[in-house]
């Protein structure tokens, strides 16, 4: 893929969007632990099956492992996971939760920078990731690190949205703004403007100014970033109606996510 017309957006550094995530644990985990609990549960279960065959003792990477619920639904499915991290915060949440929901077989954990792996080439069978690729200062490398560790054969699964791209994109913009104004009007909260944690969202607005996927619709361009590697991708677009609940569909309705599936 050609990197001539790649926007410069402002340089920003995990440190900046580490310690935003470590003021965002104990929500996020609260939110991961409904999720174990609830519906979402079986219908990430369903969804991750329906992509990859999972085997007893698989080898799985979780990217971005956050306070651990891929990690934990893996593990349930019998697979070996190793789980990295570059928040402290989630990482901690992620072992207690751990141990709150696994008697055994359960993750090894590593903080790691999720764009330089300190893993070996073709260690992994999958390696997936939720959330994580749209606040990485330098995507395209992480990609490449995620290809690198992959075992021949083996699957990447990449969920995520377009979250802040309404900073860069006129049309994004005045959908965002549609669901803002929706959300208004009905008395809801705006999950992007204001956090249970009290946390200020302004500080990973000003982050996101400075971050890749700020500047590129996707999954487009990530598929053609693999497509241009001459592997086979496969992306759906319609799978909110699955992992979400009526209400984040109507929240996130700006932004739902997508699911892009990559065999290498």
């Amino acid at each position: 893929m050609s990197t001539a017309n790649i926007k410069k957006p402002q340089n920003k550094t995990l440190e900046d969007i580490k310690n935003y995530w470590n003021a965002r644990s104990q929500s996020y985990s609260d939110l991961n632990n409904k999720e174990l609990q609830g519906f979402k549960f079986q219908a990430w279960e369903e969804l991750i099956k329906a992509n990859v065959p999972i085997k007893e003792g698989m080898k799985v990477l979780d990217c971005g492992c956050g306070p651990g619920f891929f990690s934990i639904l893996l593990c349930k499915l019998g697979c070996k996971v190793t789980s990295v991290d570059y928040s402290d915060d989630m990482l901690q949440r992620a072992r207690v939760n751990t141990e709150d929901y696994l008697s055994d077989n359960k993750p090894e954990f590593f903080k790691m920078d999720a764009q330089n792996l300190d893993f070996k080439d073709e260690s992994f069978d999958l390696v997936i990731s939720r959330n994580l690729t749209w606040n990485l200062p330098n995507p395209p490398k992480a990609y490449e690190e995620w290809l690198r560790v992959l075992k021949k054969g083996g699957t990447l699964l990449v969920f995520d949205g377009n979250w802040y791209l309404h900073l860069s994109d006129e049309e994004q913009k005045q959908k965002y703004e549609a669901t803002k104004a929706k959300l208004e009007s009905l008395g809801l909260e705006n999950h992007m403007t204001k956090t249970k944690d009290g946390v200020d969202t302004r500080i990973m607005e000003d982050i996101a100014r400075g971050l890749f996927f700020s500047y590129y619709k996707r999954p487009q361009w990530d598929k053609q970033f693999f497509q241009d590697k001459g592997l086979r991708v496969m992306v759906d677009e319609d799978i909110a109606r699955r992992i979400y609940d009526d209400l984040e569909l109507l929240t996130y309705d700006f932004s739902l996510p997508f699911m892009i599936k990559v065999t290498k």
